[in-house]
């Protein structure tokens, strides 16, 4: 029996990891939104008034929605980790 692995995502694309305070959750949303993103995934943190999100992000869109979820969020070092998607496939 052979296992293949299917290729899900262009390999183009990066999984991006933000947090921010509970409050701009919607406004980052709505930026990831705007974009064809992929996906949204949130979740609170260890701390009750901060929100995680996760997005998929195409390279061509990636600068221009991270600059803009840095320029609304009001901490002053953010946190975004962004993560390049490999296709593990023959």
């Amino acid at each position: 029996m052979e296992i293949r692995l299917l290729r899900l995502f262009p390999t183009d694309m990066y999984k991006v990891t933000v947090h921010v305070p509970e409050d701009f959750g919607d406004a980052v949303r709505q930026i990831v939104g705007g974009t064809p993103t992929g996906f949204v995934s949130t979740g609170m943190d260890g701390e009750p008034s901060e929100e995680h999100i996760e997005f998929i992000c195409h390279k061509d869109n990636l600068t221009g929605v991270v600059e803009q979820i840095k320029n609304i969020n009001p901490y002053e070092e953010i946190s975004v980790d962004i993560y390049k998607i490999e296709s593990m496939h023959d």
